[in-house]
C-alpha cells in the first residue's frame, strides 16, 4: 500500500470537492475489526462534523438488507425462492400474463419482466413535502399501501420486458413487493422485522425507518441536492411508505460495517448467526448480466474475477444521499461510504479504499475497456428518444463525431455526454466522476428497441 502514487484520503477529497458535496464518511473492515474512520467535510447546515454515529439515508442499501430477510425466511422453513409471488400475494396480477410464473427469486434479481414505473415516484409525491420554490405534485394513482401498488401493476398499463428470467431490469417495485411478502408471512411490518431479525441482533442501535426518531436526532446529515453547478439544502426526506424495502433505511457508518462485517464473515458477527453461509451464496451468486462484466445477485452487484477476488456491492441515491457499500467474501474486508448528496460517485471512493485494502493503487478501475468505434449506420440505429415511466427521457443524437447523450429533465446531468462504444451493442458514458454503462438492445439491422441505462431497460419511444 505504501507504493500507491496516489493517497487514499487526497483521493476520495479530490472526488468530493469537484463534485460539491458537502460531506462524506467512509468507514472498513477487517474480519470484525475496524480499521479506518475518514470523514470530510460537514454533516449539516450549521457546519458540524461527521462522526461515525451521524445519520444519513442509505436509499437502496436497503435492498441488501431485504434480500437478508427473504433468505431468513426461507431458512426457517416459511417460503420457497421458486415459489410465486401470487401465493403471497393474491392481488398480484399482470393482465395478459402469466403472473404464476413471477417468483420471489424474480424480484429479488430483477427478472420479473416489469419495466421501470411511476408507483416510486407517485408514492414520493403524495407523501413528500415539496422544497422551496417546488410546486407540490399530486400523483394521478396514489401508492400509499402495499395494496395501491398491487392494484397498480394488476391494471397493466404498461408493456413487458418479457418473460419472468428473460431480462434483467432494476425495478424498486419489485423489491416493494418483497416487502409485502416479507409483512404476509412474518405478521410484522416490514420495518419491525428488519429491526428485530436484522438491526437488533447486530446492535444497530442507530438504524432506523422512523423519520421522526431521524428528525429529533441531534446528530443526523442535512439533505443536499443539486440543480446545475448550485448546491441547495432540504428539511424533507423522501417518504414512500410501500418502498420502504426498496431504499428507506437511515443509518450511521458505524452501524453500517457491522451489517457488512457480517456479510463478510459468511453471514454471522461475533457469535451471532444471522443466515447460513450457504444462504449469503445464494445472495451473492453470479445471477443475470448486470453490466458487461458484473452481474445481480439478491440486492448485490457480484463482479466475480477483479484482481483475482470477488466484488460484491450495492449502491444508493436518494435526496440528500449517495452511498455505497459492499465486501471482499476471499479477505473478510469490508467497507461503507455514506454522503449527503444525490449523484455524488460514493462507488468510486468505495472502490478506491477497497483498492487501498487490497494493496492496488487506488485509482485502479473497475473495469478495463477496449475502446472501438461504432459505423455510421450503426449510430443511426442506437439514435432516438427512450422514456422511462420512472421518470426521464434518454435523448441519444447522432453528431459529427458519434453519438451523445441528454438527460431531459436532469437538474444534476443537463450536459451533453459522449457515448465511447465498448462493445457492438455498449458504450460507456462519463458523467464527470460518474461513469455508466450505456447498452443497447436491437435485433439484427433494426433500430434498437431499448437502451439499458443504471441497470434499467428503458424503451423507445414510440
Amino acid at each position: 500500500m505504501s507504493g500507491n502514487k496516489v493517497n487514499f484520503e487526497d483521493f476520495a477529497e479530490k472526488i468530493l470537492k469537484e463534485t460539491k458535496t458537502p460531506g462524506g464518511a467512509v468507514i472498513v473492515s477487517r474480519g470484525d475489526k475496524v480499521e479506518c474512520f475518514w470523514a470530510s467535510g460537514y454533516r449539516d447546515n450549521k457546519g458540524r462534523e461527521i462522526n461515525e454515529n451521524t445519520i444519513f439515508g442509505i436509499a437502496s442499501l436497503t435492498k441488501s438488507i431485504t434480500g437478508v430477510a427473504i433468505i431468513q425466511l426461507e431458512e426457517k422453513g416459511f417460503l420457497s425462492l421458486s415459489e410465486p409471488v401470487k401465493k403471497y400475494l393474491p392481488g398480484f396480477s399482470i393482465p395478459g400474463y402469466d403472473d404464476k410464473k413471477v417468483t420471489i427469486h424474480n424480484l429479488l434479481n430483477h427478472t420479473s419482466g416489469l419495466p421501470p414505473l411511476p408507483c416510486f415516484k407517485y408514492s414520493f409525491w403524495g407523501n413528500t413535502s415539496p422544497d422551496k420554490g417546488e410546486e407540490e405534485k399530486n400523483p394521478p394513482y396514489p401508492i400509499n399501501y402495499y395494496e395501491e401498488l398491487v392494484n397498480f401493476i394488476a391494471r397493466g398499463d404498461f408493456d413487458l420486458l418479457g418473460s419472468p428470467g428473460e431480462n434483467s431490469s432494476y425495478s424498486n417495485d419489485g423489491y416493494a413487493l418483497l416487502g409485502a411478502i416479507i409483512e404476509e408471512i412474518s405478521g410484522r411490518t416490514y420495518s419491525q422485522y428488519v429491526e428485530e431479525n436484522i438491526l437488533d441482533p447486530l446492535e444497530m442501535e442507530r438504524s432506523t425507518f422512523s423519520l421522526k426518531k431521524v428528525l429529533n436526532d441531534n446528530n443526523r446529515t442535512t439533505l443536499y441536492y443539486k440543480k446545475g453547478e448550485e448546491i441547495f439544502d432540504s428539511p424533507n426526506w423522501q417518504e414512500a411508505p410501500p418502498f420502504y424495502a426498496a431504499g428507506s433505511l437511515k443509518s450511521t457508518p458505524g452501524d453500517m460495517i457491522k451489517y457488512t462485517q457480517m456479510l463478510a464473515q459468511g453471514g454471522q458477527l461475533k457469535g451471532r448467526k444471522l443466515i447460513s453461509r450457504e444462504g449469503l451464496a445464494k445472495i451473492t451468486a453470479p445471477g443475470v448480466p448486470f453490466s458487461l462484466k458484473s452481474y445481480y445477485g439478491y440486492g448485490f452487484h457480484i463482479q466475480p474475477s477483479y484482481h483475482g477476488f470477488t466484488l460484491v456491492d450495492h449502491g444508493g441515491n436518494l435526496k440528500g444521499a449517495s452511498s455505497y457499500a459492499g465486501f471482499v467474501p476471499e479477505k473478510g474486508i469490508s467497507a461503507v461510504v455514506l454522503t449527503n448528496l444525490r449523484e455524488t460517485p460514493a462507488g468510486k471512493i468505495w472502490l478506491g479504499v477497497i483498492n487501498k485494502m487490497l494493496g492496488l493503487p487506488v485509482e485502479t478501475p473497475r473495469f478495463e475497456y477496449n475502446r472501438r468505434k461504432w459505423e455510421e449506420n450503426h449510430q443511426k440505429r442506437f439514435a432516438g428518444n427512450y422514456h422511462s415511466d420512472e421518470g426521464g427521457t434518454i435523448l441519444v443524437e447522432k453528431k459529427e463525431n458519434g453519438l451523445v447523450l441528454k438527460l431531459d429533465g436532469s437538474e444534476v446531468f443537463d450536459k451533453e455526454y459522449p457515448l465511447q462504444p465498448v462493445s457492438n451493442d455498449t458504450a460507456i458514458c462519463s458523467f464527470g466522476n460518474l461513469e455508466l454503462e450505456i447498452g443497447f438492445l436491437y435485433e439484427r439491422k433494426e433500430e434498437a428497441k431499448a437502451v439499458r441505462f443504471g441497470g434499467r431497460i428503458i424503451k423507445r419511444k414510440k
